[in-house]
């Protein structure tokens, strides 16, 4: 037996990383970080959505994009991502830093990637939209096509959980 004075009241629990199936999900960013590329030629802003209600509340997605890179359409693509996540989060001017991104309710499109060579199959975020209430078993992600639901109707924006940034840089332009 081994000594340790461990208070587990103090420490967070573990994020689950798994994949999700592919399907719509409300969402907020909850950490965000600019790092180089692998070939060190460039930079990526890298974000971590949090599932914020329904059957797999708590879970972790991550999405990508390339500030920087020497492949150009590698950067046309990400910044036309980014044009419609600034959009989908009410911030269509854009940001200066990406905390500003943080626990604001939105709403992605997310697939699956299948397995590649040493890569295990992943998530990726095929689109975003703009929040639209808390997402109900069984019934339609729009509050309007749910008029007898009383929780379908109300789109309170749940809170914003705290998540201390990882990091943070502005948008390259």
């Amino acid at each position: 037996m081994a000594k340790l004075n461990f208070n587990a009241s103090n420490e967070e629990g573990m994020d689950d990383f798994s994949v999700v199936p592919a399907d719509e999900y409300n969402v907020q960013i909850v950490k965000s970080e600019v790092t180089e590329t692998k070939a060190k030629t460039g930079t990526l802003l890298k974000l971590q959505y949090k599932i914020i209600d329904g059957k797999f509340k708590g879970r972790i997605v991550f999405g990508q994009y390339n500030l920087t890179n020497p492949n150009a359409t590698a950067v046309e693509i990400s910044r036309k991502q980014m044009k419609t996540l600034c959009d989908a989060i009410g911030k269509p001017d854009g940001v200066d830093d990406s905390t500003e991104m943080h626990n604001i309710p939105l709403k992605v499109k997310i697939g699956v990637r299948p397995a590649q060579g040493v890569y295990a199959e992943q998530n990726e975020i095929k689109f975003y939209a703009k929040y639209e209430g808390p997402k109900v078993e069984g019934a339609s992600s729009n509050p309007s096509a749910n008029p007898g639901n009383p929780s379908a109707a109300q789109s309170e924006t749940p809170k914003a959980e705290e998540a201390p940034a990882s990091g943070g840089a502005p948008w390259a332009t």
